[in-house]
């Protein structure tokens, strides 16, 4: 009996060490969960896109548990900086100018680098949705259900800009269109032009003052891509009809999310993708347009 009793204690302990020892390596787990420290750096510490994009970057990384730092490329000797992961876990680089070279840098020491609103072959990119974008300004004008043929304005040699134009025709379901090169802008016929479509803001901006002096009629429908800064004043005015503008708090949030993926399985060349967004003067005010054309009051 007492052979039996001590022998039942002794299983029961053995249990109770067994299951211990299994809480133990489950808090341990959890405990060695990385906490992700992600550095941006970036060329011009200004600008309101560059805000905006830092928000959505920053709530995705704390929403991992993690700490978002940034610094100033031309702060940084990126040839003096200490082997990964000395510094960072990832790095974010939005440096149009100088991404190639400074990407080379942290490839070289070590850090995985993800680009922002660039597209480098063989990086990590994080772009707006270029031909999405462009798809629903073609569906937009679609909708404008004019007989007349819509005008593009565009220059199809730069990548992004042809990216934009071929979800633009896509959109346009074969709808009657004109393209025209930037360079021939005063050949415009606005009496025989349903509408007219800038793919660049610059070209926008243009187009918005010759309806303002006079050059086009007031009541030609103007769309065009841009940024919201640009969009709000017009909009106002009644020069423009549509806008598709860049959203970077989803592309910074988007970019952020990556971090996953780099817990998983690390990072692989890719492009990533975040949406553009089409606002017309009745939508402008909208809660979720607010933030993406007033993007200092937030």
């Amino acid at each position: 009996m007492r052979r039996a009793v001590t022998l039942a204690l002794c299983c029961a302990l053995a249990a109770g060490a067994v299951l211990l020892w299994g809480f133990s390596q489950a808090g341990e787990a959890v405990r060695v969960q990385p906490t992700p420290r992600v550095l941006l750096v970036v060329e011009s510490d200004t600008g309101a896109f560059l805000m905006q994009m830092r928000k959505g970057l920053q709530e995705a990384v704390q929403r991992r548990g993690g700490t978002l730092t940034s610094e100033r490329l031309a702060g940084l000797d990126l040839s003096a900086f200490p082997p990964a992961p000395g510094e960072a876990d990832a790095v974010y680089l939005f440096a149009p100018q100088g991404g190639a070279e400074a990407a080379e840098a942290l490839h070289t020491q070590g850090y995985p680098v993800i680009l922002l609103d660039e597209e480098l072959r063989g990086q990590v990119c994080v772009l707006p949705d270029e031909a999405a974008g462009g798809r629903q300004a073609g569906e937009f004008i679609l909708g404008l259900a004019s007989p007349h043929p819509v005008v593009i304005v565009a220059d199809p040699q730069d990548p992004r800009r042809a990216q934009r134009l071929t979800g633009v025709l896509q959109g346009l379901d074969s709808a009657p269109h004109v393209l025209l090169a930037l360079g021939d802008i005063d050949t415009l016929d606005a009496a025989a032009a349903g509408s007219v479509l800038a793919l660049e803001g610059g070209i926008l901006m243009d187009l918005a003052q010759r309806k303002t002096d006079g050059r086009l009629p007031g009541d030609l429908p103007l769309l065009g891509f841009g940024s919201g800064e640009e969009g709000v004043r017009l909009m106002e005015a009644g020069l423009l009809q549509g806008l598709v503008a860049d959203d970077p708090y989803a592309l910074g949030y988007l970019a952020g999310t990556l971090l996953d993926d780099l817990a998983a399985d690390g990072l692989k060349p890719a492009l990533h993708l975040a949406p553009m967004r089409l606002v017309t003067p009745d939508t402008l005010y909208n809660p979720e347009n607010v933030k993406l054309m007033f993007p200092l009051l937030h």
